[in-house]
């Protein structure tokens, strides 16, 4: 999981360093060849079959982008940026991990666990009305209320994290 980054108590506005002095020509090779070099595993790794590749994707842009916000520091709001990225963050591992599609076999006793399904439906009171009100035959087959809660949860943190991004994404500047 990802934790909110350590924002520095001085700004980047009062400091010069080269790339004040630079010309603009040269500050864009020079961000070029760093972010080709910065971005050289993800690109090598991705492929065009699978969902997790886009979340790959969006998660290295987010840490960078988070990063550099943090560093430098420039704005009031860096607090709210660096709590909304570091949210999406950790939303983008547990969609990639598939955890609220896995987690009810936490609970499942046919995989020799310690908890129970209700325990589960406990947790989830609020999902389980809900599936319960597409398909009320679910209530004969806790398995498969159980899978369908899961999914449920996966789907609602998935419009969790593109709701955040949604609304937020336009303070995600220097």
């Amino acid at each position: 999981m990802y934790s909110k980054l350590t924002v520095p108590k001085d700004s980047a506005w009062g400091k010069k360093t080269w790339r004040y002095y630079a010309p603009n020509w040269f500050k864009n090779f020079t961000d070029g060849v760093h972010n080709l070099w910065r971005w050289k595993k993800v690109m090598w790794n991705d492929r065009n079959w699978d969902h997790n590749y886009i979340y790959d994707v969006l998660l290295h842009k987010l840490l960078l982008q988070r990063e550099y916000l943090v560093k430098h520091n420039r704005f009031e709001g860096i607090e709210q940026v660096n709590r909304d990225i570091t949210i999406c963050l950790n939303l983008i591992e547990r969609l990639k991990s598939d955890y609220y599609v896995m987690e009810y076999m936490d609970y499942d006793d046919h995989w020799g666990t310690v908890g129970t399904l209700d325990e589960y439906f406990n947790m989830h009171r609020s999902t389980v009305k809900r599936c319960l009100k597409k398909d009320r035959n679910l209530m004969n087959d806790k398995r498969l209320l159980a899978m369908r809660v899961a999914r449920a949860n996966q789907d609602k943190a998935q419009a969790l994290l593109f709701r955040i991004l949604n609304e937020k994404i336009n303070t995600f500047w220097d």
